[in-house]
């Protein structure tokens, strides 16, 4: 068994109590068709926790989430097969999927989630879509990065969760990925209003309008002061 790095969450859970996986984006590569290394790199530990735990076998599920930074638009027109949707290049979640499929994840077990924009929305969409199963309330394990953890595990999930959780530390291979002060300060004005007890669909609207406020006011601000750089450490499609 791969030696996991767990990220403390909901007091007492442990890495055999998780039924389900979830990996937030980290961003695309400059074709805005594949994954960043970061990105890929959450895919390859959530492949191994699946499979190492035997979590197919328990009728879990891995869910992909996440479309793309507001400020990436690279990539050409892009839809889903079967569906009217029309993305900018290749949303993150589609690419992890395939990802997971070159590893051996039956697509029976993967999720979807491909409209978030940032990490507060890959958890308040995931869960109004119902990804883990209506009527399914058990454990996740949330694959990123420690730095990202930290905001996703104290932060976002606590009141945006209808589950318990636990975080995976993705190893860094590129340096550390810092997790930017645009993204902490924003994730705190996203989630106002919301907490655990907030229905999932009211949680997703009141989260998407400010995320998407939020970040586009940030992403002009960058083009303003492009040396600062503000938005760029950011890439936390998950922002």
């Amino acid at each position: 068994m791969f030696p996991y790095e767990v990220f403390p969450g909901t007091p007492g859970l442990a890495i055999n109590d998780v039924a389900h996986v979830m990996l937030p984006g980290r961003g695309r590569d400059a074709t805005g068709h594949e994954l960043s290394q970061q990105t890929f790199n959450r895919v390859v530990i959530g492949a191994e926790l699946f499979s190492d735990q035997s979590l197919g076998q328990e009728d879990g599920v891995i869910v992909c989430s996440g479309y793309k930074t507001p400020s990436d638009t690279n990539g050409g027109e892009w839809s889903p097969e079967d569906l009217n949707d029309k993305f900018i290049g290749v949303p993150e979640a589609d690419s992890m999927r395939v990802a997971l499929l070159a590893r051996s994840i039956p697509d029976s077990a993967i999720r979807v989630e491909r409209h978030s924009i940032d990490t507060v929305t890959n958890f308040t969409f995931t869960e109004a879509e119902g990804l883990f199963g209506e009527a399914d309330h058990r454990p996740v394990a949330i694959i990123a990065q420690e730095q990202h953890l930290d905001r996703m595990i104290n932060k976002i999930a606590p009141r945006t969760l209808k589950r318990d959780f636990m975080g995976i530390i993705v190893p860094e291979s590129e340096g550390l990925d810092q997790d930017g002060l645009a993204a902490r300060l924003a994730t705190q004005v996203i989630l106002l209003g919301v907490n655990r007890y907030t229905s999932t669909e009211k949680a997703a609207s009141r989260t998407k309008w400010k995320a998407e406020l939020i970040w586009d006011l940030v992403l002009k601000a960058s083009t303003l002061r492009p040396s600062s750089a503000a938005y760029k450490t950011d890439t936390d499609k998950s922002g």
